[in-house]
């Protein structure tokens, strides 16, 4: 049962992005710029919530320098 509360709570989430991203594009126009500072605050949003969540435990991997590196080149060609 908690797995069908997560899985609606991540939908949910997830289709609030979308909303937020349109906000966020019609205050704001739609231009290179924005894309990036639209993904830089998003990171920096990200970031926060993930460090409080491991309890301020920042660790290097290789491994997620390289899904890093990847998740940054979609990002920039997806923008």
């Amino acid at each position: 049962m908690i797995n069908y509360i997560f899985l609606i709570l991540a939908s949910f989430l997830f289709s609030m992005q979308f909303l937020f991203h349109k906000k966020f594009l019609e205050e704001n126009g739609e231009s290179m710029d924005t894309a990036l500072k639209f993904t830089v605050w998003t990171s920096i949003c990200s970031f926060l919530i993930l460090l409080i969540q491991n309890k301020f435990h920042i660790a290097f991997s290789w491994f997620s320098f390289g899904i890093s590196v990847a998740y940054v080149a979609v990002t920039v060609t997806s923008s």
